[in-house]
């Protein structure tokens, strides 16, 4: 029982660490073509151009963030000339959201970006076999199923 305890304690070591370095490329901003975007703002218009039309009441739902927050988001990329809004004709409270032809630039930009990226993450993983990066996705959803526990518990 005490060996497990120290090989949970390496795996959430482990876990802070790779949650710290993303938190810290989330944090940094990046630059495509002459824009500098926050991850935030690209997870933004990356949600518009994978769904054009989608609403910001959609995007906060899908990303766990208040309306408000994505509203003055969606206004500040608005101003920038990278998003565009159209009042939904049947909901007039309502407003679509799309890329502008400078936002789809970025967009395409940083798709490019991110399958590069997400190669030579795979690369890193060639000596795991198929069944232990399975296991590994189980152990996860579990942890994040114990992870969900503390925020119920504590929020």
């Amino acid at each position: 029982m005490e060996r497990r305890m120290e090989l949970f304690r390496d795996v959430i070591a482990a876990f802070d660490e790779g949650f710290d370095l993303a938190e810290k490329y989330d944090s940094m901003v990046h630059r495509y073509g002459e824009e500098t975007l926050y991850q935030s703002e690209m997870h933004l218009l990356q949600a518009v151009g994978r769904a054009p039309g989608i609403t910001m009441t959609e995007i906060a739902v899908n990303a766990s963030k208040t309306k408000s927050a994505c509203s003055q988001m969606v206004h500040k990329l608005q101003k920038r000339g990278l998003l565009t809004q159209v009042r939904n004709s049947q909901n007039n409270r309502e407003y679509k959201l799309y890329l502008t032809d400078r936002g789809r630039e970025i967009y395409c930009a940083h798709e490019e970006f991110d399958e590069a990226c997400l190669k030579r993450s795979y690369t890193y993983l060639d000596n795991f076999s198929e069944q232990e990066l399975l296991v590994y996705i189980a152990i996860q959803k579990r942890l994040n199923e114990a992870f969900k526990a503390d925020i119920d518990e504590n929020g």
